[in-house]
């Protein structure tokens, strides 16, 4: 439970500026934000969400400083490995595409909705030519009215060494965009870089073709690089 507060109070702090005027790119400013509104909102989630499940870095370490740097990689990886081999057994045409990209990006997610959208993650860029390992997070917020929850993978394919140095060293922010240049209307449609990137959301039930993205950030993990 303490594991999913935390996260909630990371995501509001983006969500929402008046909360915050910490600059959304430093980990320790998000980090003492998450610390400032986890307390007014632990009560009012807590109740609602029994179980959320294990994150790819559990949050409330990172908040308290308790990290395994060795074994948050380690499970970073696994789960990378786990949704790159699931997205190409299900759809062959993204292998292909995999196999003419410079690199890739794989973010394990955690996303939950109560009338706001909010979660966060973990993830790994590669550079395939070295296999250099650039350890990234990601936080989630936006309009999302409904109530439920879903977690999913988003696979990142990049095109060319300018389109993957770009997403890792400058961070990228999805906008409305987004989702219009990455959706897809079957599994058969076109699948094809965008800007240089490709992106793929695979979810439970499977490949998510119409993925909402709107309003995610992703940006370096200054604790795990």
């Amino acid at each position: 439970m303490k594991r999913f507060v935390v996260v909630v109070a990371i995501s509001l702090s983006l969500s929402f500026p008046q909360l915050t005027n910490a600059n959304p790119d430093t980990d320790d400013s998000i980090a003492g934000e998450a610390k400032n509104v986890v307390g007014s909102i632990g009560e009012t989630l807590g109740s609602t969400v029994k179980k959320v499940g294990k994150g790819v870095v559990d949050t409330t370490d990172r908040v308290t400083g308790n990290i395994d740097v060795d074994a948050a990689r380690k499970e970073i990886d696994r789960s990378a490995h786990e949704a790159l081999t699931r997205l190409f057994r299900l759809d062959p045409k993204a292998k292909t595409l995999y196999d003419q990209s410079y690199g890739y990006a794989v973010f394990d997610s955690r996303k939950s909705s109560f009338l706001v959208t909010l979660g966060g993650g973990g993830g790994v860029a590669v550079a395939k030519p070295d296999n250099k390992r650039t350890y990234m997070r990601m936080v989630i917020g936006g309009a999302n009215f409904g109530a439920g929850m879903q977690f999913f993978h988003n696979v990142f394919l990049f095109e060319n060494k300018q389109a993957f140095e770009r997403f890792v060293n400058s961070g990228w922010e999805a906008g409305t965009a987004a989702n219009a240049n990455f959706g897809r209307n079957s599994i058969d449609a076109q699948v094809r870089f965008v800007d240089g990137m490709a992106l793929f959301q695979l979810a439970d039930t499977g490949i998510n073709l119409s993925a909402d993205v709107t309003g995610t950030k992703y940006w370096k993990d200054s604790a795990l690089n």
